[in-house]
Order: C-alpha cells, then structure tokens, then sequence
C-alpha cells in the first residue's frame, strides 16, 4: 500500500461587517487556531506611513495634504461622495435609457 499526498486549495474567507460587527473577535480566533490572517486595515496603515511616493501621488491629485487621521477621514468622503455620484449617474441612465 502507497500514501500518497492530497493536494487542496486553500479556502479564503473575506470578513466584513459594520464597526463593531466582530471582524476582529473572528480574525483572532482564526489566528489563535493557526490561520493565516491578512489584515488589510493594517496593510493600508503601513503603507500611510511608510510609502510616501503613494501619498505625495494622492496629495496631488487630490489638491491637498494627507497628514493625519483628519485628512485622511476627508479624503474619504470626498472619494464616497465621488463614488455616489458615479452610481447614482450610472443608475439613471441605465433607468433612462433601459435595455434595449
């Protein structure tokens, strides 16, 4: 009798959730089990802080300084308000002009 190795993929599980919705009691319990966790809150901290090519490239196109959390809350809402436009435009001309 051989053995012989069973190769499987690995699952990828996304969490997310509202604030306060347990991403990261669950993330702790998957690392506490030995899962791989890729945390991508603390993937885009790092890069805030450490990539500053990124940062000069966001600050100029969007006309303003990115220092602090401040900032970085504003660039937010502009991009989701930019975001909204976007979605409610592209909701009325389908609705205007439907399937054809």
């Amino acid at each position: 009798m051989s053995v012989q190795a069973v190769k499987t993929k690995p699952i990828l599980i996304g969490l997310t959730g509202g604030i306060g919705s347990g991403k990261t009691t669950a993330s702790n319990y998957f690392q506490s089990l030995g899962i791989p966790v890729i945390d991508s809150d603390l993937i885009v901290k790092r890069l805030w802080k450490e990539n500053m090519e990124m940062v000069q490239k966001i600050e100029k196109s969007f006309g303003f300084p990115i220092k602090n959390d401040l900032d970085r809350k504003k660039l937010a809402k502009i991009i989701c308000f930019v975001w909204f436009l976007f979605i409610s435009s592209s909701s009325s001309f389908f609705l205007l002009h439907g399937l054809k």
